[in-house]
C-alpha cells in the first residue's frame, strides 16, 4: 500500500470557516431572524362567539420598535377600590346544601324535571313503556344527589350499588330508589328541548345544546355569587371524559390528559371560578376563528371592566394587542410571552444567554400613551 504524504493529509483536515463565510452565515441567521419576527404565533383555531369579519385590530401594521426604549420610570397603577366577598348571606353558616343551590336552584332542577318528562312522553309515543311515570322535583332531588353521592363513594358499575351482597351494597341507595327506576331516569333525563336544536348539517348548529341551559345558569351564578378580589388569573383547564365526543382533547402536559378543555377566569386567591367557556374546537358555522387567546381573555374578563383589577395569563393568550384594549377597560395585566412575538421589542429575542453567569434582567417601557413594561430575566435554568 502507498504511503499517504503528509501534504495530502493537511488538504483533507478542516481548519474552519474563512471571514467571508461566516459573514455569508451570519447573514442568512439575521435574515432569518427577522423573518421570525414578522409571523403570528397566535394559534388559528377557536369557538368563539366573534365573527372572523370583525379582525380589522389585527391587521398588519408598521414597525413601531421605535416606541420601546429602557426608561424604567415606575408604573402608574390606580388603586382597585371595588367591594369584593360572597354576595349571598349563606357564605359564615351555610351547610352543603346551601352552596349547591348556589350554583342550582331549585328553579333549574324544575326545568330539568319538566324536560325529562317532555322527553319520556316523546320517546314512549313510538315505543310504550308501561314502567314510566312522570318524575317529580322531590324525585330529581333524589337522583341528582345519587350522583354526587356515586363520586364519593365509587364502585365499578353502576348496579353494584344496589347489590344484595353487604360487602358490596350500599343500603342508603336502596332507600332512596330502586334500581330499575335509576334506571329509567337515566334513559329519559333531559335538560333541554329537542325540537328547539338545529341539524347539524345546519351552520347555526350547537354542539352544547343539550346542556346549554345547565352551562348558562351555571355562569350566571359563578358571576353573582362572588365579588372578587383585585388578582384574577385566566387559564385553561380539563374535565375528565372518556367517552365519544367531538370536542375531546388531548393535553399531554396536563394532569387531566384527555377530556372537555374550558377556558376559566378565577379568582387567584381562592380558585373560584368566576366566568367560564367551554371550547368546542370550531364557531358555530364551523369555520376556524383568528386571535383565539385574544377573544377568550377578552370576553371572560368584560364583566370587570372600569375595576382595577390585574389579570394574569400565560403566553398562549398573550399580545401586545391584548395588553393594550385591557388597559383601555381598566384591567392590569401581567403574562408571560414568547420573546420573538409580534410587536415586543426584538431584543427581546436576540439576548444571548449563555454570557450570562448570574440573574440578568432586561426592562423596557413604551413610550406612547400606555405605561407598562416589558421585561426577560433568566434565573439559573429558568428564561421568561
Amino acid at each position: 500500500m502507498a504511503a499517504t504524504s503528509k501534504s495530502e493529509v493537511e488538504e483533507d483536515v478542516f481548519l474552519g470557516f474563512d471571514e467571508d463565510e461566516r459573514e455569508v452565515v451570519a447573514a442568512w441567521r439575521q435574515a432569518r431572524f427577522e423573518a421570525r419576527n414578522q409571523s403570528d404565533s397566535e394559534l388559528d383555531v377557536s369557538v368563539s362567539s366573534v365573527s372572523s369579519d370583525d379582525l380589522s385590530d389585527f391587521e398588519e401594521e408598521e414597525d413601531n420598535e421605535e416606541t420601546w426604549n429602557e426608561n424604567t420610570n415606575p408604573i402608574e397603577v390606580s388603586p382597585f377600590t371595588e367591594a369584593t366577598g360572597p354576595t349571598s348571606g349563606d357564605a359564615e353558616d351555610g351547610t352543603a346544601i346551601d352552596f349547591f343551590y348556589w350554583m342550582f336552584p331549585e328553579e333549574l332542577i324544575e326545568h330539568i324535571v319538566a324536560e325529562t318528562n317532555r322527553y319520556a312522553r316523546e320517546c314512549i309515543v313510538t315505543k310504550p313503556d308501561r314502567e314510566w311515570y312522570d318524575t317529580t322535583l322531590d324525585e330529581m332531588k333524589a337522583f341528582l344527589g345519587l350522583h354526587v353521592l356515586f363520586g364519593i363513594e365509587r364502585l365499578p358499575a353502576t348496579r353494584l350499588y344496589w347489590s344484595e351482597d353487604p360487602l358490596i351494597g350500599v343500603p342508603f341507595v336502596k332507600k332512596v330508589t330502586s334500581r330499575n327506576r335509576f334506571d329509567k331516569l337515566s334513559k329519559y333525563f333531559h335538560v333541554n328541548n329537542n325540537a328547539n336544536q338545529v341539524p347539524r348539517e345546519d351552520a347555526g348548529h350547537e354542539k352544547l345544546f343539550k346542556v346549554r341551559p345547565v352551562l348558562d345558569r351555571v355562569v350566571e351564578s359563578c358571576k353573582r355569587e362572588l365579588r372578587p378580589q383585585k388578582d384574577l388569573s385566566v387559564h385553561e383547564a380539563m374535565v375528565k371524559f372518556k367517552g365519544r365526543l367531538g370536542m375531546k382533547q388531548y393535553m399531554l402536559m396536563k394532569p387531566v390528559k384527555l377530556g372537555i378543555k374550558v377556558w376559566v377566569c378565577a379568582e387567584a386567591s381562592s380558585g373560584f371560578v368566576c366566568d367560564f367557556q367551554v371550547y368546542t374546537r370550531k364557531r358555530q358555522d364551523g369555520a376556524a376563528e383568528q386571535n383565539l387567546g385574544y377573544h377568550v381573555v377578552h370576553d371572560l374578563t368584560w364583566n370587570f371592566t372600569g375595576k382595577n383589577h390585574h389579570v394574569f395569563f400565560d403566553n398562549f393568550f398573550s399580545t401586545v394587542k391584548l395588553a393594550e384594549d385591557l388597559l383601555e377597560d381598566q384591567i392590569y395585566s401581567c403574562a408571560t410571552t414568547q420573546a420573538n412575538r409580534k410587536d415586543f421589542p426584538k431584543d427581546l429575542a436576540a439576548v444571548n444567554w449563555n454570557c450570562f453567569t448570574s440573574a440578568k434582567s432586561l426592562v423596557f417601557l413604551p413610550c406612547g400613551k400606555y405605561n407598562w413594561h416589558c421585561a426577560r430575566w433568566k434565573e439559573k435554568d429558568v428564561k421568561i
